[in-house]
């Protein structure tokens, strides 16, 4: 059974968390519109998103995305992945229409036919 390791990453705040790979809002969270507030230290959360992107691919983990349909209508720069985020050429990338990433996409068939049973998530919070 394949097996991804743990990936512990310093949080903007400094702080050792464990990091989510699978689960990527930041693209969401980052391009806001001009009636909601920016995203805190974004700059140190990309950073943090890009180095534990980097320490997976050094590791020869497999990267997910998710985005979210709700976010800009599905459409343009503020449902893409964020541009400075290091997206690799080998990433998957899943489109979610409900809260839940696994409702409605197929990412539980992707992590079960990968025999994935420990996943790491990455995201920013509005």
């Amino acid at each position: 059974m394949k097996r991804m390791k743990n990936l512990v990453a310093n949080n903007f705040r400094g702080e050792n968390i464990e990091t989510n790979i699978t689960d990527n809002r930041c693209s969401t969270g980052i391009n806001r519109n001009k009636e909601e507030q920016g995203v805190f230290e974004k700059e140190k959360i990309v950073t943090n998103i890009n180095n534990v992107i980097e320490k997976a691919i050094n590791e020869d983990i497999p990267v997910v995305f998710i985005r979210d349909l709700d976010v800009s209508h599905g459409e343009g720069p503020g449902f893409q992945i964020h541009r400075d985020i290091k997206v690799p050429s080998t990433a998957i990338i899943f489109d979610k229409a409900a809260t839940n990433s696994f409702y409605g996409t197929p990412l539980h068939e992707h992590l079960s036919e990968n025999k994935v049973d420990h996943i790491v998530l990455v995201y920013s919070r509005r």
